[in-house]
């Protein structure tokens, strides 16, 4: 039985070799760009590169800050105006090239902007793919300050962030979260000492080395994706891409929860963004959904899925931002009227589905029209 054993261990290795050598000759590899982090579960690694092409298509480059962008100094050259922007995989946008991505043209946008007052835009990008709200908070607290921010601009993604928020809707055992208890934020930082946490660093130093395992990721990865989150199609062959309670009024207790937690972890990164003399501004993202250019489709999954008010959660969002004290840009309506219009996805790609999933090229030009646009109005305020 041990013989036998052995030598099917033996022919598994030698064919896992021979995939090895394989992948390695005809240039077949999906390399990782992430790394275990001991207070953020995961962040990007220093260096990496990597070319996606599962979803849009784009060569990725991580500076040695951990960053997708440029390396930028830690002091804040004179003359400077810089904006931190915190996100997650809209942030990070691997869906398209840097110079398409709408924090980069936003950078561009902003130089006309006259509440500047001659002070040259600079926009530092530290998006990181799904993260939520806890994370973007402690982002903020070990990594950005340094570069000395004057405003943070927040990007946040109704259709995803609040589950992210909730360890019991999420139920990642490799992020940290935010309680509330007794009125006050708490962090929950387990993750670093679950077993979980401990095997995602020998599955990064696999990926780092093996492409075999890079292609069994992908593979799987790409399986995957639809069901995690949540997308489902329809009769009329549109997909409702997130779960339909983010659209109403949170009716049980875990979701009420998720809310709490989500609208006081804001309140926090204000309070700590204010303290630094800085700003914050938050700023809602859009689902595939909610900017479908198609109107009769659109409003019979809306119908279907009992949704009376596709931005609840941008409005919700807004009023607390009127209460905290920090402004909200809400983007979707405005680029739902956009893609009406046009009649132009401004998410999907062809190697994908049209209508769904991240950012296209048109999508993140405009998000960074209408980000400067109301960016600009924020600063040119007294």
């Amino acid at each position: 039985m041990t013989a036998r054993l052995l030598l099917l261990a033996s022919a598994l290795l030698f064919s896992m070799l021979i995939a090895e050598l394989g992948l390695r000759v005809l240039g077949i590899s999906h390399a990782s760009i992430g790394t275990v982090d001991p207070v953020r579960g995961w962040a990007l690694r220093p260096g990496a590169s990597a070319h996606k092409s599962t979803e849009g298509e784009s060569d990725v480059e991580i500076n040695a800050d951990g960053q997708r962008d440029r390396l930028h100094a830690r002091q804040k050259p004179p003359g400077t105006f810089r904006i931190a922007v915190l996100g997650d995989s809209f942030t990070l946008a691997s869906h398209v090239a840097v110079e398409q991505t709408y924090w980069s043209i936003l950078e561009s946008l902003l130089e006309e902007c006259s509440g500047l007052a001659g002070r040259t835009p600079e926009v530092i990008n530290f998006g990181v793919t799904g993260y939520g709200t806890a994370q973007e908070l402690l982002t903020l607290r070990h990594h950005v300050w340094e570069y000395e921010p004057d405003l943070v601009l927040l990007a946040f993604l109704p259709g995803n962030d609040f589950k992210n928020n909730s360890r019991a809707l999420a139920q990642d055992p490799l992020a940290p979260y935010m309680l509330l208890e007794n009125g006050e934020l708490v962090l929950d930082d387990r993750f670093r000492d679950s077993r979980e946490f401990r095997n995602k660093k020998w599955a990064y130093n696999a990926l780092h080395y093996s492409w075999l395992a890079q292609v069994v990721k992908q593979a799987w990865v790409g399986s995957q994706a639809m069901l995690r989150q949540g997308v489902r199609p329809t009769a009329e062959g549109v997909f409702l891409d997130y779960d339909h309670r983010l659209y109403r009024e949170p009716d049980t207790a875990v979701w009420q929860d998720a809310w709490a937690v989500t609208e006081a972890i804001l309140q926090q990164m204000n309070r700590e963004v204010r303290e630094r003399d800085a700003m914050l501004v938050v700023t809602t993202l859009s689902s595939g959904l909610q900017v479908y250019p198609d109107r009769s489709s659109r409003e019979k999954v809306y119908a279907t899925a009992g949704i009376d008010d596709p931005f609840y959660a941008d409005h919700r969002l807004r009023a607390a931002g009127d209460r905290f004290g920090f402004p909200v840009i809400t983007l979707a309506p405005r680029m739902l009227e956009h893609a009406e219009r046009e009649q132009v996805y401004l998410h999907g790609f062809q190697n994908t589905v049209m209508g769904i999933g991240h950012w296209n090229v048109d999508g993140h030009a405009l998000v960074a029209e209408l980000a400067a646009r109301d960016l600009c109005e924020i600063l040119d305020r007294p």
